[in-house]
């Protein structure tokens, strides 16, 4: 078992191991200036998207050193500036999705958003990208002529949306209501075709985003029906409808889930050396939930008569990373079984590590860690290992900074007593604003002629670090054997101004600035903010669309 470093201290605040943060007040007004100018260039780059920047002005003046007087004294160290904010096309849909019933509703808004993305002026086959999700674990492949179909269904789909939100925009309300009807009668006779039978699990995501956007439809209706003059017994069926479906299209989404679960787990044999069966059962949760359930879990969202002005989208589900190690050697001798998810994000991170990983603990706000616990266990060795720099550490979370990706090494090692089973070598943090922790732990070959695998940063859009768990102890070195990373849904702001960028250009009815603030009062938005690029863009977006 590792001893701690002389000197180590349970619990003490680590500086890294950096030359760039010392002590002295000069260099830590250099260092918050550096933070400051970092943030300044991360917030420019993230503003851009869906045709214009959108209240960058207003943002950026919140750049102030004041911001920064108290450096932390365990922060990140400074990495290089970090790529372009982008979103893959799960994560952009979700965004415009949970953006839009944030706020009070306008017709036709979240599905001029959701139309612009699934098809795009660029002629981008985005349904292709979305149908071909669950290959890794769906047998079953449809015919290129029986796709065709689906393809016309979808390409009728978008064509009614189209005709639908430009009636909107012109303020004809004749058209909106019989175009209204029109497009509920095209997704009504389309759905079906996306419970294909044999077909169901595949064509699972084109079907979770065509309910979307059917509940959507209906949402507008029921808001805004009586101005169209639809009579209070069409609104009231169409409240039913949406009601039902919610439920209906919920259980049907969960019931194939839950199949293809069951076929995966038939077919693949229990092997602790690779975290079997757990290992493939949870990538394809992972997968599911990303694809799939994440947009199941925002339908409640659109009962009109819950949520008639709009409402916050909670979600409190985890995705895990894939296990680290190697549980066939472990002091659990269980399966690899995760706790109940967090209620709240972690406010702090503890690491005890040398010349590997020994310990992580997590802590909570009061009563919101896992099982209702403010502080984890210790998990891993009870004993080994230093919180202290440079192979450990105790980082305390910022709430609008929190950890978004995390990066692993693992090998087997050495030992007089033999070699061990792979086991959690090192570990490293990055946070929402690209700057990330030292490398935790060792980087040591492990066993003679041995190896150490690197898992590269492991992250997903618009997710940060929720959970850490450690397995136990590898019983013949006596370090953790195994780890797994969860992540919870959070939106940075970032995210929230590209969609809220999209959803100004795309709503069929013009947004003002106040509004954006009302839903949304923590980005500072301002009356009379909205970028002259925003409105170009917006201009040149309805006059193309309008032919």
């Amino acid at each position: 078992m590792q001893k701690c470093l002389p000197g180590a201290k349970r619990f003490q605040i680590c500086l890294f191991n950096s030359p760039h943060i010392v002590s002295n007040n000069q260099n830590h007004l250099v260092m918050s200036l550096q933070k400051l100018m970092h943030r300044r260039k991360f917030i420019e780059r993230s503003l851009l998207g869906a045709g214009g920047v959108l209240f960058t002005s207003a943002v950026l003046e919140s750049c102030t050193l004041k911001d920064h007087v108290i450096p932390n004294p365990n922060g990140p160290v400074i990495m290089p500036p970090i790529g372009e904010y982008e979103l893959d096309v799960n994560d952009s849909i979700k965004t415009a999705i949970v953006t839009g019933l944030s706020m009070i509703p306008v017709a036709g808004e979240i599905l001029g958003g959701l139309t612009e993305i699934f098809w795009p002026a660029s002629k981008k086959d985005v349904w292709s990208e979305i149908r071909n999700q669950l290959d890794t674990y769906v047998s079953d492949k449809i015919a290129n002529d029986d796709y065709t179909l689906v393809g016309t269904l979808l390409t009728g789909l978008g064509g009614s949306l189209d005709l639908y939100t430009k009636a909107i925009a012109a303020g004809d309300i004749a058209d909106t209501a019989k175009q209204w009807d029109d497009t509920r009668n095209t997704f009504v006779t389309a759905l079906p075709e996306f419970q294909w039978n044999g077909h169901e699990l595949k064509l699972l995501p084109l079907f979770a985003h065509a309910v979307t956007m059917y509940l959507g439809l209906l949402r507008d209706g029921i808001l805004y029906g009586k101005e169209w003059g639809f009579n209070d017994i069409k609104i009231q069926q169409l409240v039913t409808d949406l009601q039902d479906r919610i439920t209906n299209y919920t259980a049907y989404v969960n019931g194939w889930t839950q199949n293809g679960a069951a076929a995966l787990q038939a077919v693949t044999k229990v092997n602790k050396a690779t975290c079997e069966p757990f290992k493939s059962l949870n990538a394809y949760d992972r997968t599911l939930k990303l694809s799939v359930l994440d947009f199941r879990d925002t339908w409640p969202y659109f009962d009109a008569t819950v949520y008639p002005a709009g409402a916050k989208f909670e979600s409190f589900r985890e995705v895990y990373s894939d296990p680290f190690g190697s549980i066939s050697n472990s002091s659990n001798n269980s399966p690899i079984s995760l706790p109940s998810v967090p209620m709240q994000l972690p406010t702090n991170v503890t690491v005890w590590g040398y010349n590997r990983i020994d310990a992580v603990q997590l802590t909570y706000p009061t009563g919101t860690g896992p099982g209702g616990v403010t502080q984890t266990a210790r998990m891993g060795d009870a004993a080994g290992g230093s919180n202290q720099a440079p192979h450990g550490g105790v980082f305390n979370l910022a709430i609008n900074n929190p950890i978004t990706k995390v990066r692993a090494y693992y090998a087997a090692y050495q030992k007089t007593v033999g070699e061990s089973d792979p086991i959690v070598g090192a570990m490293q943090f990055q946070f929402h604003d690209g700057t990330t922790t030292d490398l935790l732990g060792g980087l040591d070959k492990g066993a003679p002629g041995g190896w150490s695998m690197d898992t590269g940063l492991i992250g997903y859009d618009n997710n940060v670090l929720s959970s850490i768990y450690i397995h136990g102890i590898e019983k013949t070195i006596g370090s953790a054997d195994c780890v797994v990373f969860g992540f919870q849904f959070w939106q940075s702001p970032q995210a929230t101004f590209q969609a809220i960028g999209r959803l100004y250009i795309t709503s069929p009815q013009e947004r003002a600035a106040t509004d954006f603030h009302s839903a949304f009062p923590h980005l500072g938005i301002s009356a009379g903010s909205i970028s002259n690029e925003l409105k170009s863009a917006r201009e040149a977006y309805w006059t193309k669309k309008r032919g």
